[in-house]
């Protein structure tokens, strides 16, 4: 795949956004089932693990390196999970830091981006209700727009970032921030 990428653009590859993955939805761990965990990992894990760590080591050859690698994980990745997605996310944030932190020195930025529930194809079907509201609980209220996610990858590749690696910036309005006092005031 990079091999055709750096022919068609004639060269080197600056950037890399991995952004494949797919969830069954299973709810609950006990619909998980084996054909189902397996394809989750090895569509949201193996193959991002190793489109990335391709793009990493070609980075790494070269003579001065420079770049940047961006991940679209989830809000999942931070929470306790016991199905696959979730769990496939947070392994991905963890590659995330640690090729930060090999990669850096080189001159090759490594973040993440953790979006809430975006309207895409994979939550189409879910997410929103006829009314427009979240069939689920959020801190923001809604269905997040793919140009707000985009906006913030736009950010990170941008020279306003050079000194951002090994980050997973959530872009869930804080959904994944859990606050005991949850509760609104009423003066």
């Amino acid at each position: 795949f990079l091999d055709a990428c750096e022919a068609k653009l004639g060269g080197r590859i600056d950037c890399l956004v991995s952004n494949a993955g797919v969830s069954l939805h299973e709810n609950r761990f006990d619909n998980v089932t084996i054909e189902g965990f397996d394809k989750q990992f090895a569509i949201n894990m193996r193959g991002a693990y190793f489109l990335c760590r391709e793009f990493l080591c070609r980075k790494g050859r070269e003579k001065e390196p420079s770049g940047e690698l961006l991940v679209i994980t989830s809000e999942t990745g931070e929470q306790a999970y016991d199905i696959p997605y979730g769990m496939t996310k947070a392994a991905m944030d963890s590659f995330v830091r640690a090729a930060s932190r090999r990669m850096y020195p080189l001159g090759v930025r490594v973040n993440a981006v953790a979006p809430g529930v975006t309207l895409s194809d994979m939550t189409r079907d879910y997410a929103e209700a006829s009314d427009g509201n979240m069939y689920r609980e959020c801190a923001s209220g809604r269905i997040f727009r793919p140009e707000e996610v985009a906006e913030v990858a736009c950010f990170l590749f941008s020279d306003a970032s050079k000194c951002v690696s090994g980050e997973v910036i959530h872009t869930n309005g804080g959904n994944h921030i859990k606050a005991f006092w949850d509760v609104s005031c009423d003066g």
